[in-house]
């Protein structure tokens, strides 16, 4: 063993030569110069002015300005039936059902129905204080044997559900709708106008 020990000692298994080794580390040095340099072109950010955002950096330590989502309005399950009539929708037979109830944990329950270009689809919409509670709810809704066959989409604090013989064309066009009322304009805040 020592015998190899002695021979491996001077051992250099990338076989460079002492002029090599130096030209490498000079690109190396040149490489680190190279990033100190492009970082320098990059805005730098103080902690007390960054507002609505989380401090990022690169590998170097220069720091960024992170946007942080702006959480979306609460709204209640009254606004989106208004809206979905001023969006032009034909919204008929709005009956406003108790709620909480046994079902739903609910602070407001609509039962609607929508007619658009000949198709006729029913739908409940619920709202609740918090995002969360809709969330629970849209949860125990999937392990229903009375909903888990339905559609149903969770936008903030509001729970949309429709049964599975809507037309996928109406449920969309509806959800649509409700993307344009709820989302877009919070989103075009922080990223302008988005794709969708």
């Amino acid at each position: 063993m020592r015998n190899l020990r002695g021979r491996l000692k001077d051992y250099d298994p990338f076989g460079l030569s002492d002029a090599k080794r130096r030209e490498q580390e000079a690109r190396a040095a040149q490489s680190v110069a190279n990033e100190a340099q492009r970082n320098a072109n990059r805005p730098r950010v103080d902690y007390a002015k960054i507002v609505n955002s989380l401090p990022q950096s690169d590998m170097a330590g220069t720091l960024f300005a992170t946007p942080t989502a702006i959480p979306l309005p609460l709204v209640t399950a009254n606004e989106i039936v208004a809206q979905l009539k001023k969006a032009g929708l034909s919204v008929t037979n709005v009956q406003s059902v108790k709620a909480p109830n046994a079902t739903w944990q609910a602070t407001q329950q609509f039962q609607i129905s929508i007619q658009s270009d000949n198709q006729t689809g029913t739908f409940t919409i619920l709202s609740y204080s918090t995002a969360a509670q809709a969330g629970q709810d849209a949860f125990r809704a999937n392990l229903s044997k009375d909903y888990k066959t339905w559609g149903m989409t969770q936008v903030s604090n509001l729970l949309i559900l429709w049964p599975s013989e809507t037309r996928l064309t109406l449920s969309k066009q509806v959800g649509d709708k409700l993307k344009d009322f709820l989302i877009r304009p919070y989103r075009m805040k922080l990223f302008g106008n988005p794709p969708y």
